[in-house]
């Protein structure tokens, strides 16, 4: 346990460490509405509604590789919880774990497989640069 003498000036000490005094800590929760993809199966390879959907091997730190974009068979509903909106943030969940994107748009109606989480903003204690620079 670091005391108090050793928190450095203009620190604070938080249930995550030290922090800069005017840095807040909020459960990712609080800041975003969170959502997983869809799950591939052979069955939604083909269907009446086929849409572009990005998988784990897309998201890179920082950027998104649409070279090898593959295609499953979306509902409306799935299409209206699932397609991206420019400024969402995806999550890997396998692979590389934790790495993050966000989509800006690139090409319409893409949406999202199960390893992927989806966080949209949900709240104004977001700022534009909390996350990426």
């Amino acid at each position: 346990m670091i005391e108090a003498a050793e928190i450095a000036e203009g620190f604070k000490m938080t249930e995550i460490g030290q922090l800069p005094e005017d840095w807040e800590v909020h459960k990712l929760v609080q800041l975003f509405e969170t959502q997983q993809g869809k799950a591939f199966s052979p069955k939604h390879r083909k269907g009446i509604s086929p849409f572009p959907f990005l998988r784990t091997s897309n998201v890179y730190w920082g950027r998104i590789d649409l070279t090898n974009l593959d295609y499953m068979d979306f509902t409306t509903e799935e299409v209206k919880k699932m397609a991206l909106r420019i400024d969402d943030l995806l999550v890997c969940e396998g692979g590389d774990i934790g790495r993050t994107a966000i989509w800006e748009g690139q090409i319409e109606k893409c949406c999202f497989q199960n390893h992927l989480h989806w966080c949209a903003e949900n709240c104004e204690i977001m700022y534009a640069n909390s996350f990426y620079t």
